[in-house]
């Protein structure tokens, strides 16, 4: 075997769902430099298909040069075969020694399986595309290659058949998703199904989403329907400002600040309520039911708390540092920082932090933080930070790995020192 293959084969990383780009580019360079990709595995530019063994035009007659060509064809199947096993390894033995297997049906069942071909995987590829900007100490022929390989990963996730009107489609319904903020709960249920991602599935989806505080579809709401308050019942207003629960949450809030002044403990909120106005109020038994069942989930005024795990106790690698650089907590409750300057859409509040040694800090508001960040040096899909806390005195930045996960539904898998962030088999984020 020819000392380049060699070369390239021993460079080849082990087959997984986040080396799949770079292991189908290094087995593609070691079968095009030994002549057998174009003979099997090429697809055609328009109809996408895989070269098949070419038959004789007479079974019973063929002529020296169709022997020939399939002898070829039988050849270039078989090397290529063989190197597909050995880099896929004996984890994928199910898939290359299957019974009949060629080096298409190979390669095609280990694409299936690690570059899934759905709307998922190439909105995802859509926002790196769209997310790239020239590094400093990067060239213009260097950022040409990096956006041309973006779109050759683009490509190979369109699925055979694929025309420009679906492409047209598909780019409406990145539009909408685009639209609304990661943290949203329909931005997590629509990226938890990949294989869904279509247009008008994503469109009656937006249609048909129910507003956690009316119960009623936005469209409809829109269409001029009169929105029902979830405690009084009663149509025309929302619970927000609903004036029967206002009435019925102080009276609450005050009962339960004189049995806790009986306790020697000073609790509640003594304000009174707006008892007129829109909604009204009335003391019917339904009301009184739904104050039991919802008042009592109603939080009281008070100060709020999050909590820091050890990594808030770290001294900074050097005054810069923390400056620049985030520190991944498990412990923490919700991202925090120092820098105010980083925040948009801020609004101040009060909040208690407690250390992961029990001494306690405040926080003085939340706001947003956005970054485009870079795996292997190249941008990938801007991640948004929501309700990240404020707090003037905090040493380092701290990046809670909890509130990540939950709000993104990625999956974090440590390896070493380093830490990823998965979703639908993609890395969308790393730490060290």
């Amino acid at each position: 075997m020819d000392s380049h293959i060699v070369k390239l084969i021993s460079n080849i990383p082990t087959l997984s769902a986040e080396t799949w780009e770079v292991w189908s580019w290094e087995v593609e360079s070691a079968l095009n430099l030994g002549g057998q990709w174009d003979t099997v595995l090429a697809k055609d530019p328009t109809s996408k298909q895989r070269p098949v063994r070419p038959l004789p035009q007479k079974a019973d007659a063929p002529t020296v040069g169709e022997l020939e060509k399939q002898t070829a064809y039988d050849t270039a199947n078989r090397q290529a075969a063989g190197l597909i096993r050995h880099a896929a390894g004996i984890a994928h033995r199910e898939i290359t020694q299957a019974a009949n297997a060629t080096a298409a049906t190979m390669f095609d069942a280990l694409e299936a399986l690690y570059a899934k071909k759905s709307g998922g995987a190439r909105f995802d590829t859509w926002t790196i595309l769209l997310a790239i900007q020239k590094l400093e100490t990067e060239t213009f022929p260097d950022l040409v290659k990096r956006i041309d390989a973006a779109v050759f990963r683009l490509d190979s996730l369109r699925p055979t058949g694929w025309t420009l009107a679906k492409e047209i489609n598909e780019i409406k319904t990145f539009v909408m998703l685009n639209a609304i903020p990661q943290t949203h709960l329909l931005y997590g249920s629509l990226i938890a199904q990949p294989d869904t991602l279509t247009y008008d599935n994503v469109k009656a989806v937006f249609l048909m989403y129910k507003s956690p505080a009316t119960g009623i579809s936005e469209a409809a709401s829109f269409a001029g329907a009169r929105p029902t308050c979830l405690f009084c019942k009663n149509s025309g207003h929302t619970v927000e400002v609903c004036n029967n629960m206002r009435y019925y949450q102080r009276i609450y809030l005050e009962e339960r600040a004189k049995r806790a002044a009986q306790g020697n403990t000073s609790r509640g909120n003594r304000g009174h309520g707006n008892r007129g106005g829109q909604g009204g109020y009335s003391n019917s038994p339904r009301h009184q039911a739904n104050a039991a069942q919802v008042i009592e989930a109603v939080p009281e005024p008070s100060l709020t708390a999050e909590y820091t795990g050890n990594a808030s106790l770290l001294s900074p690698d050097s005054p810069a540092s923390a400056d620049t650089h985030w520190v991944a907590d498990t412990g923490a409750s919700c991202h925090m920082t120092s820098h105010r300057e980083w925040l948009t859409g801020f609004s101040e509040s009060e909040v208690i932090v407690e250390l992961a040694d029990g001494s306690v800090i405040y926080g003085t508001g939340r706001g947003t933080i956005s970054f485009i960040p870079y795996i292997n040096g190249y941008a990938t899909r801007p991640i948004v930070l929501q309700n990240v806390l404020y707090v003037p005195s905090l040493r380092n930045n701290l990046f809670s790995i909890f509130h990540f996960t939950v709000s993104t539904q990625a999956t974090a898998e440590v390896s070493g020192a380093q830490m990823a962030f998965h979703r639908n088999g993609t890395i969308i984020l790393t730490a060290t």
